[in-house]
């Protein structure tokens, strides 16, 4: 007999036996034995009240159940929703698509093999460093032909999201630097413009300090973010392709003559620039000022292709 079993039934076992044996008319033969169908119909009954006894345990055991599900409905009530993650994004899943949609997905797919030589315009030769006024001058053309990091959103677009470092998926809010605008457009970042931008504040840097000017255009914590922010460009792409010494070992360098496969930048930088989205910019610091004051150009001026692809 089970626990249940004796906590549920009353009384010692002997006389449940007799209540099972009373609740059944008995018949006995010729020597007072009880018959073969009496002691069938005893059985019955004690498997009867087994049954009996189960049931009641199901039933009891359901209740509780529905109690558990019943205060555990009315206590998260009161708890706010899980928050969504990353693991809950729908998009393309591809290295450097905007997975918020506002850049569409597609935007500089597919890969091809693309190789930056010495005509390109964003070239640094090896010796600029060697001559002051001359590498701050590539510098400003580098700053003038990349113009600008951001893309528009007006007030009744939705707002991008951002992923913490725990995760978890909120809102980001966009920015406007100088007076707003009349019909509320603000603007985000674009992730890879904000990096070359990187590229052109160390290469100002180092250009005052390879000159031994003892001056400065940035501070020593803007040039170490730009640093971390090319660091985490650098680790987030993960580059697997190999590279090797073409021309012989230490003759040129590990690159030299071997093109990467990459996303298109030109065809970005095109969609941001679009005078449906994009913000141009202008220098209005006055002559001979070292540090750069932008303010931006409205409205939209005409570009040719090749300003809308960053390359003039």
């Amino acid at each position: 007999m089970s626990p249940f079993e004796k906590i549920l039934a009353s009384g010692p076992s002997s006389d449940r036996e007799e209540i099972a044996y009373e609740s059944v008319p008995l018949r006995a033969d010729d020597d007072g034995q009880p018959t073969a169908d009496n002691t069938s119909m005893i059985e019955l009954a004690k498997v009867q009240k087994k049954l009996k006894f189960f049931r009641t345990g199901f039933y009891i055991t359901h209740a509780f159940q529905a109690l558990f599900f019943v205060f555990w409905l009315f206590r998260g009530s009161n708890t706010s929703h899980p928050l969504a993650t990353y693991r809950d994004l729908k998009w393309s899943g591809l290295l450097g698509e905007d997975w918020n949609g506002l850049i569409p997905n597609g935007i500089g797919y597919p890969l091809k093999p693309t190789f930056w030589g010495q005509d390109h315009p964003y070239y640094m030769p090896e010796d600029m460093f060697q001559d002051f006024d001359k590498s701050l001058a590539m510098i400003d053309r580098w700053k003038y032909m990349h113009n600008s990091s951001s893309i528009f959103v007006a007030p009744d677009e939705p707002r991008v999201k951002r992923i913490k470092p725990d995760g978890t998926i909120v809102e980001l809010p966009p920015f406007w630097p100088w007076d707003p605008l009349k019909d509320g457009r603000e603007l985000y970042v674009v992730r890879g413009f904000h990096q070359m931008h990187c590229i052109f504040v160390i290469s100002e840097e180092f250009t005052y300090h390879y000159a031994q000017t003892n001056d400065s255009l940035w501070t020593a914590g803007h040039v170490a973010h730009c640093i971390n922010t090319l660091r985490d460009a650098i680790m987030c792409m993960a580059d697997a392709q190999p590279l090797s010494y073409v021309n012989g070992y230490k003759n040129g360098h590990a690159t030299d003559d071997q093109a990467m496969m990459c996303r298109d930048w030109e065809e970005l930088h095109k969609f941001v620039n679009s005078p449906a989205r994009g913000l141009r910019i202008k220098n209005v610091a006055p002559a001979g000022s070292k540090v750069d004051k932008m303010a931006p150009i409205i409205p939209y001026p005409d570009l040719t292709e090749e300003q809308l692809r960053g390359l003039a």
